[in-house]
């Protein structure tokens, strides 16, 4: 249909039709129309744009509903008739253009901020996260990790006479010596719920990093697998007649996923630098971690795998395995005073898109701290590679 629909394009096609049919069925109110088919409402100019008015023209949602329908009747026509079975509309649907703002550069300041605050968490979550895995396991135990009065309460509901105490949270985390992880300011953890809390935390900002160091997309890093990381062969080596080597293979890490619809399943890489393989470790930590505590196999875990379960598992069955997602809460490092924006920060923001007013827009005010997006950092890291030399 004139090239590779995306899967959010798809869903948006989807989700029109589904108002179509909805609008079909309502016809039926005049006895004049009764029950319409697609194809009635596709092929008829008038019923077509009795349809797009009942899109709204009000807000900005109800004009790009009207450019979808526009885009949807256009790929229509180029399948063409012979393969839907009927002519279709296309001059009916007159929508107006919206104004677009182009994502904003993050400024150089606050890149570099950024690129320090994520490059040293992930050199300290590498350092004390190497027993996570074996912690959250642990908690397969319903009553690993209670309170000794909880515990007791649970096994008397129970009806159990004789039972086996088992740690308390604090007591687990020396067990397990993650001391470290759970005394830092940002990892506090007393329960079950606090740890999903700060597994979904850690889980965010690695994920920022890999967005960061790679220029990732957000759809594309939410279809990370578990096992995403490959070798990939730059030079075999040198060796002599008698094979011993006088050169060593050299190779560098790709981080790797499946793509847009194209047809068939294809994959798409990205150089990954020391950094984003160690943010990758400690994320493949938590997959193994949870998956030991819920008992599937981790290489059928997305690399992101929510962790509710730990906590609430009576809500979630076993088998349950989707990406997680993430709470403001997870994002708190954003926050950060360094991410704040100065009057410098502010004036070469204005620079880098001088077509736009961004004192007229409250999250870019001086003060404010920098609303980071997945497509910010594949837009900065873009335009500071090409002109860093």
């Amino acid at each position: 249909a004139g090239g590779c629909l995306s899967v959010t394009t798809v869903y948006k096609y989807f989700t029109l039709v589904i108002r179509a049919c909805n609008f079909c069925l309502q016809s039926k109110i005049n006895p004049l129309v009764g029950i319409m088919k697609l194809s009635d409402l596709f092929s008829n100019p008038i019923y077509l744009a009795s349809f797009a008015k009942s899109l709204g023209s009000e807000t900005i949602g109800d004009k790009r509903r009207k450019q979808i329908l526009h885009a949807l009747l256009r790929h229509l026509n180029i399948v063409g008739v012979d393969v839907i079975g009927y002519p279709v509309v296309t001059d009916v649907v007159h929508h107006e253009k919206i104004t677009y703002n182009q994502t904003p550069l993050i400024p150089a300041r606050i890149y570099l901020e950024n690129i320090s605050f994520l490059t040293q968490r992930v050199e300290f979550l590498n350092q004390n996260t190497s027993n996570l895995e074996f912690f959250i396991e642990k908690f397969s135990d319903v009553y690993y990790g209670l309170g000794r009065k909880v515990q007791l309460r649970a096994h008397r509901e129970s009806g159990t006479i004789e039972y086996t105490v088992r740690s308390t949270f604090d007591q687990a985390v020396a067990e397990c010596g993650m001391d470290k992880l759970f005394m830092h300011s940002d990892y506090r953890a007393n329960g079950r719920a606090k740890l999903v809390g700060v597994l979904n935390k850690i889980q965010y900002e690695m994920r920022s990093l890999i967005h960061l160091y790679t220029g990732m997309r957000y759809n594309e890093a939410g279809r990370l697998p578990y096992d995403c990381l490959h070798k990939h062969t730059l030079d075999d080596g040198v060796n002599s007649p008698s094979h011993s080597v006088l050169a060593n293979p050299k190779y560098v890490q790709l981080i790797s996923t499946t793509t847009k619809l194209t047809g068939f399943r294809k994959e798409e890489s990205w150089y990954a630098p020391p950094v984003v393989v160690d943010a990758i470790s400690i994320l493949q930590r938590i997959v193994r971690g949870y998956a030991a505590f819920a008992q599937i196999p981790f290489q059928d875990c997305p690399l992101f795998v929510s962790t509710i379960r730990i906590f609430n598992r009576k809500k979630f069955p076993a088998d349950r395995v989707e990406v997680t997602l993430f709470k403001s809460q997870a994002k708190a490092f954003e926050n950060d005073p360094r991410f704040i924006i100065t009057a410098e920060d502010h004036e070469i923001l204005m620079a880098s898109d001088p077509d736009r007013d961004f004192s007229s827009e409250e999250k870019f005010q001086v003060g404010k701290a920098w609303p980071f997006t997945s497509h910010q950092y594949r837009r900065s890291l873009a335009f500071y590679a090409a002109n860093s030399g």
